[in-house]
């Protein structure tokens, strides 16, 4: 089992990472890679989200977007429920996002979970359970949460 240190750099590595070699090709196959990044934006001199490759054809079920974020982040996220628009979400092993990120990566680590889960139609907010940390705090979250958020 990775200790936690490397499980941070890991983590954080994936969040800020923004590859522009064939990815564009994976997600389309609807592949595990990330489906949203995070980078510095000089123009508003704050960190953005942008989308990681082209878009996609076919829309993502839940359950794949819930694979990709398990896959890249390791948080063990778990669909709860749904209500309206909102998808209730349980993260298993927030430990890494609560203590050992920081405020600003844990912030980033939120919004790309949100971006990505949004990625389906039928998601506008997601409802974030886990417990509570000195750098992450559960709640609803969407996209307008993290514009221009640092």
């Amino acid at each position: 089992m990775m200790n936690a240190f490397l499980r941070f750099n890991l983590i954080l590595f994936m969040i800020i990472s923004f590859s522009k070699s064939t990815l564009a090709e994976e997600i389309e196959h609807k592949s595990h890679s990330s489906l949203w990044s995070s980078v510095w934006d000089e123009k508003i001199n704050d960190v953005a989200f942008k989308k990681v490759g082209a878009s996609v054809k076919t829309p993502y079920t839940i359950q794949e977007l819930v694979d990709i974020l398990n896959t890249t982040l390791f948080l063990g996220i778990e669909v709860v429920g749904q209500k309206a628009e909102t998808l209730m979400i349980k993260i298993n092993q927030a430990e890494d996002l609560t203590q050992h990120m920081g405020s600003s990566g844990a912030r980033t680590c939120l919004g790309i979970i949100t971006f990505t889960l949004t990625e389906n139609s039928r998601v506008k907010k997601v409802e974030m359970d886990f417990e509570f940390g000195s750098h992450a705090s559960p709640g609803t979250y969407s996209r307008a949460d993290f514009i221009q958020a640092f």
